[in-house]
C-alpha cells in the first residue's frame, strides 16, 4: 500500500482535462486509438459492442456511486451499520467490550489481517483500508473524515482502544462480491449485545446520498485543496453546481476556483 494510491484517480481526471484543451485548440489525434491498442496488446480479442451497443441510450454516469466517506468502498457497509448502532445507542467507548465483524473474503484479507497490523496502522493508506481502525473512528468520534486518517491522528489513543477491542470471523457466503453485506456486533461491558447489518454502501445508486450529505462531504474536501476554498466561495459553488442548468457560461464556475 502506497500514496500514489490516493491520488491515481487524479491522473485520469488531468489528462482528460489536458485532451479537451488540445482540442480546443485544434491539435489532432490518432481516431481509432482504442482499436490500435487492442490490435498490439490484445491480438484484437475484444467485444466493442459493450461500449457501443447502448451508446447514446445507456448512461453509465448515472450507475456510478459515490464514496460517502474517505476510506475503503469495501468498508462502507460497516461504517454505515457502526454509525447507525453508535448513534441510536449512545454507545460511548468506554461502554464497549469488544466488537465483532463479520466479513467476506476481501474483507478477511485486505482489511482485517494481519489482525495486530490493522489495529495499529502506521500509515494513512493502512488505516483507509483497515476496519479495526475505522470501527475505532466511528465509535470514538461518531464520524469518518479526512482528518480522522492525517498522520497525526494514528496515535489517538481512544481510537486505537476501540481498535484492539475489534475482532473478526469469517463468513464464506459474503466472499462472492468484493462489496458485499457489512455486519457489525458491539458487545458492551453491561451483557448487551447489539448487531447490525447493513447490505447497499450509502452512496450507490441505490442507497444514494442526499443533496444535503454531499455538500457536507464536498465543503469538507475542500479544505485540503491546493487552494482551500472558505465558506463563502464553497458557498457559491454548491449554489452553481445545483443550479447547473442555469448556468450560461462556466468561467461563473471556474472563476470561483481561481
Amino acid at each position: 500500500m502506497v500514496w500514489m494510491r490516493a491520488i491515481r484517480d487524479g491522473f485520469g481526471n488531468r489528462e482528460g482535462v489536458l485532451a479537451a484543451l488540445m482540442v480546443n485548440k485544434g491539435i489532432r489525434a490518432c481516431k481509432n486509438g482504442i482499436e490500435i491498442l487492442y490490435k498490439v496488446f490484445y491480438n484484437n480479442d475484444y467485444d466493442p459492442s459493450i461500449l457501443t451497443s447502448k451508446l447514446g441510450k445507456e448512461f453509465w454516469g448515472l450507475k456510478v456511486g459515490l464514496k460517502a466517506w474517505p476510506c475503503c468502498r469495501v468498508a462502507h457497509t460497516y461504517v454505515k451499520a457502526a454509525l447507525d448502532i453508535a448513534g441510536e445507542y449512545n454507545i460511548e467507548p468506554d461502554d464497549i467490550k469488544d466488537i465483532m465483524l463479520t466479513v467476506g473474503k476481501f474483507g478477511r484479507d485486505f482489511l482485517c489481517t494481519p489482525l495486530e497490523v490493522k489495529q495499529k496502522p502506521r500509515l494513512s493508506i493502512q488505516a483507509k483500508l483497515s476496519l479495526p481502525f475505522i470501527m475505532g473512528v466511528v465509535f470514538a468520534k461518531r464520524r469518518v473524515i479526512i482528518e480522522d486518517f492525517l498522520p497525526e491522528q494514528l496515535g489517538d489513543q481512544t481510537v486505537l482502544g476501540i481498535a484492539g477491542k475489534t475482532r473478526y470471523k469469517y463468513d464464506a457466503k459474503l466472499s462472492k462480491d468484493a462489496i458485499g453485506p457489512g455486519i457489525v456486533e458491539v458487545n458492551m461491558k453491561n451483557g448487551r449485545s447489539i448487531e447490525r447489518r447493513e447490505d447497499i454502501p450509502y452512496g450507490n445508486p441505490k442507497n444514494p446520498m442526499s443533496d444535503k450529505e454531499l455538500v457536507k462531504k464536498f465543503k469538507e474536501c475542500v479544505r485540503y485543496g491546493e487552494k482551500p476554498l472558505d465558506n463563502n466561495r464553497s458557498d457559491q459553488l454548491v449554489e452553481r453546481i445545483l443550479s447547473l442548468d442555469s448556468v450560461e457560461n462556466m468561467k461563473e464556475i471556474s472563476e470561483i476556483l481561481e
